[in-house]
């Protein structure tokens, strides 16, 4: 998939990470099970996908392009 992170089955948090310039694919891609990232930053990544592929639950984290959820901003 070319992705930093893929997450294919379980469960997954991801806290207080940054995932950043990353060439392909998304940073994050979660095909099945359940993901969870709180307060992260991911930003700068080459690729014109977005940044978490996939169904993740997004709070308090700066996400390039916006992720809806509780305190998530797209700030530069």
């Amino acid at each position: 998939s070319g992705s930093a992170l893929l997450i294919d089955a379980g469960a997954a948090t991801i806290e207080n990470s940054v995932f950043a310039r990353n060439q392909n694919g998304s940073s994050i891609e979660s095909r099945g099970g359940s993901l969870q990232i709180v307060n992260s930053v991911l930003y700068f990544n080459s690729s014109a996908a977005s940044s978490i592929a996939g169904e993740a639950e997004v709070s308090f984290s700066n996400v390039q392009g916006g992720a809806a959820g509780e305190g998530n901003v797209d700030f530069n």
